[in-house]
């Protein structure tokens, strides 16, 4: 760290905000997208129930 400029140092904190700002963005954009399809949200419950199942059966197995 000490051989970096504070001019490159404010730099990258400057991207790497942009950058994650940026990001959450895009994901709000995508979640709200996935949100109103039904059939994802079917899929994911059904995973859901497969997880819980599949967790409990190999508990009694051990």
């Amino acid at each position: 760290m000490k051989n970096i400029n504070k001019k490159d140092i404010k730099k990258a904190l400057n991207y790497g905000l942009f950058g994650a700002y940026l990001f959450i963005i895009i994901s709000l954009i995508f979640a709200a997208v996935i949100i109103n399809m039904w059939w994802f949200k079917l899929i994911g419950g059904l995973y859901l129930i497969y997880l819980g199942i599949n967790h409990f059966l190999k508990t009694q197995k051990e």
